[in-house]
Parts: structure tokens; sequence; C-alpha cells
């Protein structure tokens, strides 16, 4: 039994993710790329991996604007090798979009991150 309700994009998600992002992440793994760490490394000072200069750590942009927004955040952080995931994720974006709910004031998205 699931604890969680599936929502209609759950399946579009699953495949996107089987589709796209697995393969990706394969191949950036085979190129040395890592973009999370897997484990903990007992000889770093600290876990805390500073984003490059002048890089917000975190960013917020609206759907009709991701293309371009997850171009240059990507190229900035010097991940060029995501570039091919942009316009599929923007797609993603834009077919998955809902509207906030009127008296929410923060997105409901927010909590699928955390």
């Amino acid at each position: 039994m699931s604890l969680t309700r599936s929502s209609p994009g759950d399946k579009q998600l699953r495949k996107f993710f089987k589709e796209k992002i697995v393969p990706e992440a394969e191949q950036l793994r085979r190129d040395g790329v890592e973009l999370m760490p897997l484990g903990s490394d007992d000889d770093a000072e600290t876990w805390y991996v500073p984003y490059p200069p002048d890089t917000p750590e975190f960013v917020e942009f609206e759907s009709t604007d991701c293309e371009p927004q997850l171009r240059r955040l990507w190229e900035v952080q010097g991940l060029s090798q995501l570039m091919g995931l942009v316009e599929p994720l923007a797609d993603l974006a834009r077919r998955l979009e809902q509207p906030p709910p009127e008296d929410a004031e923060v997105s409901p998205f927010i909590y699928v991150i955390f």
C-alpha cells in the first residue's frame, strides 16, 4: 500500500527519469563527473562544497523562463554536459505546471524538493 497519492504527472515524471535522467547520469559517471556524492568523504574538512563565485545556491524561475535560466546556470556551474536536458526539462515543466492554490504563499513544488 502506498503512503502517498500519485499525482497525474507521476507517470510522466517516472518516464522522464528513466528515459532522460538515468542515461545522462550514467554518461556523466563514465566521464568522471560527480554531481552529488554517493557517500561521505571522511578525509574532507567539511561536507559543504560551495558553488562557483557569483553563482547563487538557490535559483527560482518560472516555467516560461526555464530554458534560458537552466542554460545560464549550468554554463556558469561548468555543467555543459547537462545542456541536452534543458529542452526536455523545460517541456516537462510546462506540461506539469499547476497554478498555485489561491491561499498558498509557498509553491507546492517546494515540498517535492525536500
